[in-house]
């Protein structure tokens, strides 16, 4: 059976890792212990102080990422101001297209009432030509007969007047 010294010394060598020097050696003294439990805590701090290291690493790491997040931020607000004012200058264009379609529209109005207005002028024209060619074309009407009449009698008349220019004494 062991002494409640070497039971000590066997818990503190099994939670330090040396259950091999444990089973090796059962008289440690503390002189022993001490070396290795410095020898421990040395290697132990020197682990620490990498581990230290590295943690430092990440956080400036982590700070420049931090810095590039944040200008990236701004940026995106900046985008978001100018969407934000393209969009106020669609919505005022928005507003303008709609006025000038609009006066298009009445515009286009008033020039197809315009125009169906000419058109019923030249309708109307057109009809009252029609009523006078209908009425030429009347047999019952000899106007191209006195036409031809009236271009005989002129011809005579005009030869009349030649001779009497013509004939001495006049």
């Amino acid at each position: 059976m062991l002494s409640q010294y070497q039971a000590d010394v066997l818990l503190a060598c099994f939670l330090l890792g040396w259950v091999g020097m444990a089973e090796r050696e059962t008289e440690i003294t503390l002189q022993t212990l001490d070396r290795k439990m410095d020898t421990s805590v040395g290697r132990l701090a020197t682990w620490l102080d990498g581990v230290d290291k590295r943690f430092d690493q990440a956080s400036t790491q982590l700070d420049g990422v931090g810095t590039w997040c944040d200008q990236v931020l701004t940026k995106l607000d900046e985008v978001d101001t100018r969407l934000d004012q393209i969009g106020a200058r669609l919505e005022r264009l928005d507003a303008k297209i709609d006025v000038k379609t609009d006066e298009a529209k009445r515009h286009a109005l008033v020039l197809f009432e315009a125009t169906r207005s000419e058109i019923r002028h030249v309708v109307e024209t057109v009809g009252s030509i029609n009523e006078n060619l209908d009425r030429s074309r009347d047999p019952n009407s000899n106007v191209e007969g006195e036409v031809e009449f009236l271009k005989i009698a002129v011809r005579g008349l005009d030869r009349r007047m030649n001779r009497l220019e013509d004939e001495p004494g006049s």
